[in-house]
């Protein structure tokens, strides 16, 4: 089963340059997951019933062309691979013109909401979601992401009331804002076209984090780790070329 959606990009989803932001965009792709989810009898008000919501654990985004202010994009997404103990989300990205703009595929998993724990999928749940045998990427699966040796610039962050979520935790998309917060001024502005994110710890209100960034010459990507106050705990890893 595939799902479409359209969305107006307005004002508050552009940057400087007129251009659609990536926070924006994966917003986009996160709705139009939950338009599945909520057509299926998954969705955020189905909590309640089911006992169980999905949480993502990692993203990879390519641009092949950004979209701007004013423009109508569409975006197509469905589900692929259902496995024991995760399952993958694809994505395309049309303009009006139905050139393909952007793909993305994402990793989620399927938590008890009352244990907290990681549970399989049921044969109900897999047959309603009537998986695709399509994958967008050249990969089997998405590859976790390696934390830099070393730091050029670290940010101290206060997680505030606004960057937490439904599950009581931050945000998958707030994790964009405290990985931007320690680029450095001449990389803040770059117009990236390939976004990896790996997540490995929630983070929760008022906990005190850094953003710890790093120039990868080798991948020629730019990398940053967010982590405790204490670097103990690594929350999460951006990659951003």
């Amino acid at each position: 089963m595939k799902i479409e959606h359209e969305f107006y990009i307005g004002l508050n989803n552009i940057d400087r340059n007129n251009k659609l932001t990536i926070k924006s965009f994966m917003s986009f792709l996160e709705d139009t997951g939950g338009i599945h989810s909520d057509l299926v009898g998954y969705g955020l008000y189905d909590i309640s019933k089911t006992k169980c919501n999905w949480m993502i654990i990692s993203w990879k985004i390519k641009f092949f062309k950004k979209p701007t202010y004013n423009e109508i994009i569409k975006v197509v997404t469905w589900s692929k691979d259902i496995q024991r103990l995760y399952s993958y989300r694809d994505f395309e990205v049309y303009n009006s013109n139905q050139e393909l703009i952007a793909i993305a595929s994402s990793k989620w998993v399927l938590v008890n909401m009352e244990t907290k724990s990681i549970i399989s999928p049921d044969e109900k749940l897999i047959k309603a979601y009537q998986s695709e045998d399509k994958s967008v990427m050249d990969i089997k699966e998405l590859n976790k992401l390696k934390e830099p040796k070393e730091y050029t610039n670290v940010i101290e962050n206060c997680i505030t009331r606004e960057m937490i979520d439904v599950n009581n935790h931050v945000h998958n998309l707030e994790y964009l804002d405290l990985a931007y917060s320690s680029l450095p001024d001449e990389v803040y502005y770059t117009d990236f076209h390939e976004i990896e994110i790996m997540y490995k710890k929630e983070i929760k209100l008022g906990e005190k984090v850094k953003s710890m960034y790093a120039y990868s010459e080798e991948e020629k990507s730019h990398i940053i780790a967010v982590k405790s106050e204490d670097e103990s705990v690594l929350h999460s890893i951006i990659k951003l070329k």
